[in-house]
């Protein structure tokens, strides 16, 4: 027989002949299944390892590049990221810009602060700043929901008023104003409520937003508003602590910040009133102004 000859001139040659017989055999019986080779199998098996290792590292590519960080993912982010930082940087110059504005101009003569306003009192009545021609202003700006500052700064307030109502030359000729800083959450009725814990003179002014916005600017005053939650009503000022001193005619005369006690500026307010006030008089913390119309000079 072909195959024992086969074998016996190698192992190799004798499993490719029985394979050719085997395939003979079977196509000459009629059948339609084919023996596969030896060396088909091998191939076969081999082919079929490899295809698994490539779709399993197919699968594992495929994984990672569907993972959580993609390039849609990164796109996205830098679009956020730019606009969070281009709003900062924008709420960022307007916050310096404000406070720009309310530093108060160094130099001789006296500075522009303080301008006509037409605001509401607590009364609901309409106020302008002619209405108090002949009497002298003493403003602070603040609001009814001011955690601590603004009550410390009214109760100075008081205090001032009281002792310069107690001096026959200075009663009744300072009228205390507060103009609020708040005017959303500040109404008529919510400062009348406020003022009851205060002098009975203490007269409350409050406005639309863009009014209030204008008296603030005219008197340099700086305030920025910082939300405290997810409700936008929530949220408190920040803002400058000064009372300001206006004279009879409504021109900026003085200001006295918190490094002054009731007493020295109520005694710096009654020098202006009976005008023996003199270049001594300015608190160190004031703007410097010198020369001011009205004022005796010290020497």
């Amino acid at each position: 027989m072909q195959w024992i000859k086969a074998l016996r001139s190698g192992f190799p040659s004798a499993l490719q002949t029985l394979s050719v017989t085997s395939r003979s055999r079977m196509v000459q019986s009629g059948s339609q299944h084919v023996v596969p080779s030896v060396r088909g199998m091998h191939q076969r098996v081999f082919s079929n390892v490899g295809i698994r290792r490539m779709t399993q590292g197919a699968s594992k590519t495929r994984a990672r590049q569907q993972g959580p960080i993609t390039w849609n993912s990164v796109g996205l982010l830098v679009v956020v990221g730019s606009g969070c930082l281009y709003y900062y940087t924008l709420k960022e110059q307007e916050r310096y810009q404000r406070m720009t504005e309310t530093k108060l101009e160094r130099g001789l003569g006296k500075p522009t602060i303080g301008a006509p306003f037409r605001l509401v009192d607590h009364n609901g009545q309409m106020r302008k700043s002619e209405d108090f021609k002949g009497k002298w202003m003493l403003i602070y700006f603040g609001f009814t929901y001011c955690p601590d500052i603004c009550p410390n700064e009214l109760m100075r307030m008081t205090e001032i008023i009281e002792r310069l109502d107690a001096a026959e030359v200075t009663k009744d000729k300072v009228v205390p104003l507060l103009i609020t800083i708040d005017p959303e959450r500040d109404g008529p009725n919510q400062l009348k409520d406020y003022l009851e814990d205060w002098h009975p003179r203490m007269l409350g002014l409050t406005g639309t937003p863009g009014e209030i916005r204008e008296v603030c600017k005219a008197y340099r005053v700086y305030f920025n508003k910082a939300v405290m939650g997810n409700d936008p009503t929530d949220y408190l000022i920040d803002h400058s602590i000064m009372f300001y001193l206006m004279d009879e005619d409504g021109e900026f005369t003085d200001y006295f910040g918190k490094a002054l006690t009731p007493m020295e500026i109520h005694d710096k307010i009654t020098k202006y009133v009976t005008n023996t006030a003199d270049e001594t008089t300015h608190s160190d913390s004031s703007i410097g102004s010198k020369d001011i119309p009205g004022l005796k000079s010290s020497a």
